[in-house]
Protein backbone atom coordinates (compact mmCIF):
# COMPACT_ATOMS: atom_id res chain seq x y z
CA UNK A 1 0.00 0.00 0.00
CA UNK A 2 2.69 2.49 1.00
CA UNK A 3 4.67 1.59 -2.13
CA UNK A 4 1.81 2.77 -4.33
CA UNK A 5 1.50 5.98 -2.35
CA UNK A 6 5.21 6.63 -2.83
CA UNK A 7 4.82 6.09 -6.58
CA UNK A 8 1.97 8.62 -6.69
CA UNK A 9 4.11 11.10 -4.75
CA UNK A 10 6.92 10.63 -7.26
CA UNK A 11 4.53 11.68 -10.03
CA UNK A 12 3.62 14.73 -7.94
CA UNK A 13 7.29 15.58 -7.47
CA UNK A 14 7.82 15.45 -11.23
CA UNK A 15 4.80 17.68 -11.87
CA UNK A 16 5.93 20.23 -9.29
CA UNK A 17 9.42 20.23 -10.79
CA UNK A 18 8.03 21.85 -13.92
CA UNK A 19 6.11 24.48 -11.94
CA UNK A 20 9.10 26.33 -10.52
CA UNK A 21 9.62 30.08 -10.60
CA UNK A 22 12.79 30.39 -12.66
CA UNK A 23 15.08 28.26 -14.77
CA UNK A 24 17.57 27.62 -11.92
CA UNK A 25 14.87 26.28 -9.64
CA UNK A 26 13.39 24.23 -12.48
CA UNK A 27 16.80 22.70 -13.24
CA UNK A 28 17.43 21.85 -9.58
CA UNK A 29 13.97 20.34 -9.14
CA UNK A 30 14.20 18.36 -12.37
CA UNK A 31 17.67 17.08 -11.48
CA UNK A 32 16.35 15.86 -8.15
CA UNK A 33 13.27 14.24 -9.68
CA UNK A 34 15.41 12.71 -12.44
CA UNK A 35 17.45 10.93 -9.78
CA UNK A 36 14.27 9.58 -8.25
CA UNK A 37 12.91 8.46 -11.63
CA UNK A 38 16.15 6.82 -12.74
CA UNK A 39 16.16 4.78 -9.57
CA UNK A 40 12.46 3.99 -9.80
CA UNK A 41 12.76 2.76 -13.40
CA UNK A 42 16.11 0.98 -13.31
CA UNK A 43 16.50 -0.31 -9.76
CA UNK A 44 13.05 -0.67 -8.20
CA UNK A 45 12.93 -4.38 -9.04
CA UNK A 46 15.95 -5.14 -6.83
CA UNK A 47 15.30 -6.63 -3.40
CA UNK A 48 18.77 -6.71 -1.95
CA UNK A 49 21.56 -4.44 -0.86
CA UNK A 50 21.88 -3.25 -4.46
CA UNK A 51 18.61 -1.36 -4.11
CA UNK A 52 19.70 0.65 -1.08
CA UNK A 53 23.25 1.21 -2.32
CA UNK A 54 22.04 2.39 -5.73
CA UNK A 55 19.48 4.74 -4.15
CA UNK A 56 22.10 6.22 -1.84
CA UNK A 57 24.60 6.59 -4.69
CA UNK A 58 22.05 8.32 -6.90
CA UNK A 59 21.11 10.68 -4.08
CA UNK A 60 24.79 11.50 -3.53
CA UNK A 61 25.17 12.16 -7.27
CA UNK A 62 22.11 14.43 -7.16
CA UNK A 63 23.69 16.38 -4.30
CA UNK A 64 26.83 16.89 -6.39
CA UNK A 65 24.79 18.12 -9.37
CA UNK A 66 22.35 20.44 -7.63
CA UNK A 67 24.92 22.08 -5.37
CA UNK A 68 26.57 23.51 -8.48
CA UNK A 69 23.57 25.83 -8.78
CA UNK A 70 23.67 28.69 -6.34
CA UNK A 71 20.13 28.93 -4.97
CA UNK A 72 18.21 28.36 -1.79
CA UNK A 73 16.25 25.58 -3.41
CA UNK A 74 19.44 23.66 -4.20
CA UNK A 75 20.48 23.85 -0.55
CA UNK A 76 17.03 22.74 0.63
CA UNK A 77 16.93 19.83 -1.80
CA UNK A 78 20.50 18.86 -0.89
CA UNK A 79 19.40 18.53 2.73
CA UNK A 80 16.49 16.36 1.59
CA UNK A 81 18.88 14.25 -0.52
CA UNK A 82 21.22 13.87 2.45
CA UNK A 83 18.29 12.68 4.54
CA UNK A 84 17.50 10.20 1.76
CA UNK A 85 21.10 8.92 1.75
CA UNK A 86 20.86 8.40 5.52
CA UNK A 87 17.52 6.65 5.14
CA UNK A 88 18.96 4.36 2.47
CA UNK A 89 21.82 3.47 4.82
CA UNK A 90 19.21 2.65 7.46
CA UNK A 91 17.32 0.59 4.87
CA UNK A 92 20.51 -1.31 4.10
CA UNK A 93 20.99 -1.98 7.80
CA UNK A 94 17.39 -3.15 8.17
CA UNK A 95 17.71 -5.42 5.13
CA UNK A 96 21.00 -6.83 6.37
CA UNK A 97 19.43 -7.74 9.73
CA UNK A 98 16.24 -9.20 8.19
CA UNK A 99 13.85 -6.53 9.44
CA UNK A 100 10.70 -5.56 7.60
CA UNK A 101 11.06 -2.45 5.40
CA UNK A 102 8.13 -0.63 7.04
CA UNK A 103 10.41 1.85 8.82
CA UNK A 104 12.36 2.54 5.63
CA UNK A 105 9.17 3.00 3.58
CA UNK A 106 7.67 5.32 6.19
CA UNK A 107 10.80 7.46 6.30
CA UNK A 108 10.94 7.67 2.50
CA UNK A 109 7.28 8.68 2.51
CA UNK A 110 8.10 11.48 4.96
CA UNK A 111 11.05 12.56 2.79
CA UNK A 112 8.90 12.70 -0.34
CA UNK A 113 6.19 14.64 1.48
CA UNK A 114 8.86 17.09 2.68
CA UNK A 115 10.11 17.38 -0.88
CA UNK A 116 6.62 18.15 -2.15
CA UNK A 117 6.21 20.74 0.59
CA UNK A 118 9.47 22.41 -0.42
CA UNK A 119 8.67 22.32 -4.14
CA UNK A 120 5.12 23.60 -3.65
CA UNK A 121 5.74 26.13 -0.92
CA UNK A 122 7.65 29.22 -0.03
CA UNK A 123 9.36 31.53 -2.46
CA UNK A 124 10.47 28.76 -4.79
CA UNK A 125 7.32 26.87 -5.61
CA UNK A 126 3.90 27.02 -7.09
CA UNK A 127 2.40 28.38 -3.87
CA UNK A 128 3.95 31.78 -4.61
CA UNK A 129 2.46 31.78 -8.11
CA UNK A 130 -0.91 30.88 -6.60
CA UNK A 131 -0.64 33.65 -3.99
CA UNK A 132 0.31 36.22 -6.66
CA UNK A 133 -2.62 35.11 -8.80
CA UNK A 134 -5.04 35.34 -5.90
CA UNK A 135 -3.67 38.75 -4.90
CA UNK A 136 -3.94 40.11 -8.43
CA UNK A 137 -7.42 38.65 -8.88
CA UNK A 138 -8.63 40.02 -5.57
CA UNK A 139 -7.11 43.42 -6.42
CA UNK A 140 -8.97 43.28 -9.73
CA UNK A 141 -12.23 42.40 -7.98
CA UNK A 142 -11.75 45.27 -5.54
CA UNK A 143 -11.08 47.57 -8.48
CA UNK A 144 -14.21 46.40 -10.26
CA UNK A 145 -16.29 46.89 -7.13
CA UNK A 146 -14.72 50.27 -6.53
CA UNK A 147 -15.37 51.46 -10.07
CA UNK A 148 -18.89 50.13 -10.09
CA UNK A 149 -19.81 51.88 -6.84
CA UNK A 150 -18.28 55.17 -7.99
CA UNK A 151 -20.15 54.86 -11.28
CA UNK A 152 -23.40 54.37 -9.36
CA UNK A 153 -22.75 57.42 -7.17
CA UNK A 154 -22.20 59.63 -10.21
Amino acid sequence: MIDYLITVLIFGILALSFAQKDYKSTFVALAFSAGIWVHEILFSHLNSAYYYVSAGALDAAVICVILRVNSRLSISLSIIALASVSTNLLGLYLWWNYYEPVTYNSLMLAIYLSLIYILAGGKHGIARVYRECVDSCSAGVKGVLFYSTTDIKK
